[in-house]
């Protein structure tokens, strides 16, 4: 149970982007199938991810032991027509279709199924793709921390209009890339080299919306990212819109709760949150994670971010900088700006 919940932490991550490392002692239990993926109405590929739970204590993801081989992978739609997912070869557990001409549409239903090695069949409840109400707008507001016990920064908050026909479920998920800079390393003959980098950032909690109680109403400032600010200049985000049905978001919802949860260890453990995928010939066993079907749209904001001055040394609050590479300051980081962001 208590691997369990390593699980959920890394599913997260993958679905939406990291969060921190816990570790959690880990009690002995059969290993389960672990399922993550989505069609949208967004061109393919489309990804599904396999693996089995196991003992591992990192909540990042799984290793590639954990990975499930030699499955045989389809999506299907309500009209009878099917793609067959390839495996990625250089990634063990992840699936992708290859049929450019399979793509997801509004109002279809579809189905996941996955043959194991063992022979095994397991399938997904049919999910509808749901349109969704186009992001209007992007806002960025800065955020001041006088006292530097974290980076202040841009909140990034979504305006959106929900229709009034019907039941809508939500899900946002958003990046973005920050400039970082580190003291840099001296060159021969003058100057200094490799000071500047971009680094990528993300929201890593589930960020979900019933309209339940504005229906029909303007979402408005909806948080969608914190965007930190280091150094003057431009930075870059991006926001995503996804519809939900109502089963995707009580899915959703659980994880989120079951995340958020505090509490001792003396107090009950949360169970698995089993999601819309079964053994076809033993319903009683069920897969963890879901299979979702969602329309989404997109927006991207270009921060301006050169009309803030903080104090020459505020980056250094939060990170030894040194004179070293700036990617070996902050890892993951990269020399290049992103590319054609305006679109």
């Amino acid at each position: 149970m208590f691997k369990s919940i390593v699980y959920y932490s890394w599913l997260v991550w993958m679905l939406s982007s990291c969060i921190n490392e816990i570790e959690l002692p880990i009690r002995s239990e059969s290993p389960r199938l672990v399922v993550e993926g989505m069609i949208t109405n967004e061109k393919p590929p489309y990804i599904v991810r396999l693996f089995t739970t196991g003992d591992f204590l990192s909540s990042r993801y799984p290793p590639a032991s954990l990975g499930v081989q030699s499955a045989l992978v389809t999506i299907t739609d309500n009209t009878g027509r099917s793609t067959t997912l390839k495996a990625v070869l250089e990634q063990p557990g992840v699936y992708q279709t290859v049929d450019s001409t399979f793509r997801g549409e509004i109002g279809r239903l579809y189905t996941l199924a996955v043959r194991m090695p063992d022979g095994k069949t397991f399938q997904s409840q049919p999910e509808q793709l749901l349109p969704v109400p186009v992001l209007d707008e992007l806002k960025a507001k800065f955020v001041d921390v006088p006292d530097r016990s974290q980076p202040s920064g841009y909140q990034v908050l979504v305006d959106t209009q929900d229709p009034v026909e019907t039941a809508n479920y939500y899900r946002w998920s958003a990046y973005g890339y920050v400039r970082r800079e580190s003291e840099g390393l001296p060159m021969i003959g003058g100057g200094i080299c490799c000071k500047s980098c971009w680094l990528l950032i993300a929201n890593n909690e589930v960020n979900i919306f019933s309209d339940a109680n504005i229906n029909g109403n303007r979402i408005q400032e909806r948080f969608a990212l914190f965007s930190p600010f280091y150094v003057r200049g431009k930075q870059y985000v991006e926001v995503s819109q996804y519809s939900l049905t109502r089963e995707a978001y009580q899915f959703w919802k659980l994880l989120d709760e079951q995340q958020t949860r505090t509490g001792s260890l003396f107090d009950p453990q949360p169970a698995p949150i089993e999601g819309n995928i079964y053994n076809v010939e033993n319903t009683n066993e069920l897969a963890l994670g879901y299979f979702g079907a969602s329309a989404v749209s997109r927006r991207r904001l270009i921060i301006a971010g050169d009309t803030v001055t903080m104090f020459p040394d505020y980056q250094k609050a939060f990170v030894p900088l040194g004179p070293k590479d700036c990617r070996f300051a902050f890892p993951n980081a990269s020399f290049f700006p992103p590319e054609n962001w305006l679109r």
